[in-house]
């Protein structure tokens, strides 16, 4: 049978800090014990959460709207497509194709991106150019600054590329993604 929006689950979750492997919450009473992390008087065990309902990251970190980054551009599930779903969950989310698209051509639900991969300061600041003169969103995907990631920029890249952003602050508008598909969504619906 399969789940879909509406659906009650069982959910068990273990989280862990990256880097050190700590485990800082839990559903489950053993680890807990193990992790040194137990709680006295609390109820282990799977949560019960109703899917798409967005609860689990509202409970995280108390927001109700959010975008979506396609994990490497992949859009299903072994064969199942869930691009659908992500509408009623998401207000956006980022694709993997590298493009540049004016207010009335994007697509909330595959908004193009560059993924920067030791490219130049020079590189990237032409690209904000690029948007800047054709009038076009321009979505950076940063896997790594400085080398923590296979996928990076060096340092100093990245610096030219914010020195640029500051000296030009007063004409190009830099906010979250969430914000952005915000703005795009009520101008998008205002032109229908």
């Amino acid at each position: 049978m399969a789940i879909k929006n509406g659906d009650f689950i069982k959910l068990e979750f273990t989280g862990k800090i990256k880097e050190t492997g700590d485990v800082f919450d839990t559903t489950n009473e053993e680890i807990a014990k193990e992790s040194g992390i137990l709680v006295e008087n609390k109820e282990y065990g799977p949560i019960p959460i109703v899917v798409g309902g967005n609860h689990l990251l509202k409970a995280i970190d108390g927001q109700t709207t959010r975008t979506f980054a396609y994990p490497c551009g992949d859009t299903k599930i072994h064969d199942t497509d869930y691009l659908a779903s992500l509408h009623q969950t998401f207000i956006a989310a980022r694709g993997v194709t590298p493009m540049m698209q004016t207010i009335d051509q994007i697509d909330l639900y595959n908004i193009g991106c560059y993924g920067m991969n030791g490219q130049s300061g020079k590189e990237m600041i032409d690209l904000v150019k690029q948007a800047q003169r054709t009038h076009t969103l321009l979505v950076f995907l940063f896997h790594g600054v400085g080398g923590e990631h296979s996928l990076n920029v060096s340092v100093n890249a990245h610096h030219e590329l914010l020195q640029y952003l500051k000296q030009n602050e007063s004409t190009i508008w830099i906010a979250p993604l969430k914000t952005v598909a915000t703005y795009i969504k009520a101008h998008q619906n205002k032109t229908k």
